[in-house]
């Protein structure tokens, strides 16, 4: 397995499958993939906006934290009803940082609604969408 395979199973994200990256205030700034083929594994991103964003940023800003992938679709807060609301990555410490842990919310930024804390984005973003969409 390439370094590139490891960090897509590290984020949970699928190879060869598009996710959407977005940074901590939850701007979309690009869309990419691991696209895996013969030649192996690569990082292809795709700037939302003309700004220049440099795949390798990228990447380092999904290993840090720092961008947030998301590959499933959120539906709109249901309490004021913006579509801006975003899965988010949070770093959980009680008390002690040695025992911190990593959990996602999806979060409103409209309203400050959140759904449930859960260990992973795909259960966060099912959370949101089953308990408060439908």
């Amino acid at each position: 397995m390439s370094i590139l395979e490891s960090v897509a199973q590290g984020l949970g994200v699928e190879i060869n499958k598009q996710l959407q990256v977005y940074d901590q205030e939850g701007n979309h700034v690009a869309a990419a993939v691991f696209r895996l083929d013969r030649s192996g594994c690569q990082l292809l991103v795709t700037p939302k906006s003309e700004a220049c964003i440099d795949p390798d940023a990228v990447l380092g800003g999904l290993i840090t934290g720092n961008l947030i992938p998301q590959t499933k679709k959120l539906e709109p807060c249901p309490f004021c009803g913006s579509y801006a609301v975003h899965a988010q990555r949070m770093r959980l410490t009680p008390g002690d940082y040695k025992k911190a842990r990593i959990g996602y919310i999806v979060y409103c930024p409209n309203c400050q609604a959140h759904g449930p804390l859960k260990p992973t984005q795909e259960e966060a973003i099912n959370g949101w969408n089953l308990e408060f969409v439908e």
